[in-house]
């Protein structure tokens, strides 16, 4: 794709290109036509970078995805650019790092190749920037997508919100997923992505936003700039994602010095509060995910048995942390 750059860029969206490794296709295509259509709700300068392993997929390859999916109206030529950049032996939180280092505008925008942005979702996280100098950091509001059985369990039993009523109003945040946020890109270089403790996959947007409140930074949120997010594709995902998450949650722990009782006593922890959400979710939300009464306590033996494996992962870690670290990378 040849596209002109801009002399002076505004925004900088940030594209990793590995969730989609463990997601469907179609999710990321999906992704694409979102994006290049909301480049006309705004009046900016836009980069788009595409972060990618070239371990994982070929940079023709890329190519020849962005070029048939991600099309850019011949009108904005002269104000949105594109680029490809490969990262090899990166992942995730270091792949956003890097699109940070690589980027040109004021601020960066974080968008996973494997949630789907709703309409107006760039203009809502990216325009109250531009309005009021104090705003640092917005995070949007990411639900999973409760599509099929297996889709409204998820959206019931996992981490994610469920799908919210869009306010135009900024609300105090103490949180953000890495999937749908905008920062000022010098906040991102004086506290970017926090290495993670060896074997760990997630977890460094929940410490780098206490970080940010400790700074004093303040975190807002909009829920006029919502993603959809997938849940977990297929049975090994399934598994994996749920051991990962014992096992992240143990070794951050041990990282901090806790021994592996106390680190287990944590995974415990967050097991209990995981059921209890799960249980008024159930309860009280299965309407908004259009699970029926029939498909409710189906919906709770599910989520109660896959938050169950997060257990065995941090059993496992206690026992063998050393294999822990090499196993299931999400």
């Amino acid at each position: 794709m040849s596209i002109d750059s801009p002399g002076i860029i505004n925004i900088s969206i940030v594209i990793e290109w590995e969730n989609v490794l463990l997601s469907e296709a179609d999710r990321a295509l999906e992704m694409l036509k979102q994006l290049s259509t909301q480049l006309q709700d705004i009046h900016h300068a836009v980069e788009v970078l595409f972060l990618f392993n070239e371990e994982d997929i070929a940079t023709q390859t890329l190519q020849a995805i962005i070029n048939t999916h991600f099309t850019v109206h011949p009108s904005l030529a002269n104000r949105v650019s594109v680029q490809l950049l490969p990262v090899v032996g990166l992942h995730y939180y270091d792949i956003k790092n890097a699109g940070v280092q690589q980027a040109k505008g004021d601020l960066v925008v974080f968008l996973d190749s494997d949630v789907i942005p709703e309409p107006h979702w760039l203009k809502a996280l990216t325009e109250p920037f531009f309005n009021d100098a104090s705003v640092q950091v917005i995070a949007g509001h990411t639900y999973l997508e409760p599509e099929g059985f297996l889709g409204r369990a998820f959206a019931l039993g996992w981490f994610f919100p469920t799908k919210a009523i869009p306010d135009a109003k900024l609300t105090p945040a103490s949180q953000f997923f890495a999937n749908n946020v905008a920062f000022r890109r010098s906040v991102l270089l004086q506290y970017p992505f926090e290495p993670m403790p060896k074997g760990v996959t997630r977890g460094a947007c929940t410490e780098l936003a206490k970080t940010l409140v400790q700074a004093g930074i303040p975190l807002l949120k909009t829920t006029q700039a919502q993603t959809s997010h997938p849940r977990p594709n297929g049975a090994h995902h399934i598994i994996i994602r749920a051991l990962a998450m014992g096992r992240d949650r143990f070794l951050r722990e041990t990282a901090k010095g806790a021994s592996g009782i106390q680190a287990f006593g944590d995974v415990l922890r967050y097991f209990k509060l995981a059921i209890g959400r799960l249980s008024r979710r159930v309860i009280h939300d299965r309407q908004k995910v259009g699970a029926t009464r029939i498909e409710a306590p189906l919906i709770f033996l599910l989520m109660f048995s896959w938050q169950s494996l997060a257990l065995v992962g941090g059993a496992l870690s206690f026992i063998a942390p050393n294999l822990a670290q090499r196993l299931w990378r999400i």
